[in-house]
């Protein structure tokens, strides 16, 4: 993550469903999530989510009514 980014950016699994842009939208509707903590390198660990399905994670650059800033979609089976 950029080193600009507001301490509380955050990392999310989010349904794929959900439309994408809107920060607080995504909060709605995230199903786990981590600070990103100033962080600009490192490694993240999320559970999948039980439920099969498309799900994205996606990054946000504040929890403060940011936005998001980018995502990866993966599949659970």
């Amino acid at each position: 993550a950029p080193a600009s980014f507001d301490a509380s950016a955050w990392i999310g699994i989010i349904p794929s469903k959900v439309r994408h842009g809107s920060e607080e939208e995504n909060d709605k509707h995230d199903l786990v999530y981590q600070y990103i903590q100033k962080k600009t390198t490192g490694v993240m660990t999320f559970t999948a989510p039980n439920q099969p399905g498309t799900y994205d994670f996606r990054m946000h650059d504040t929890d403060n009514n940011g936005k998001e800033v980018g995502y990866v979609t993966f599949t659970v089976r």
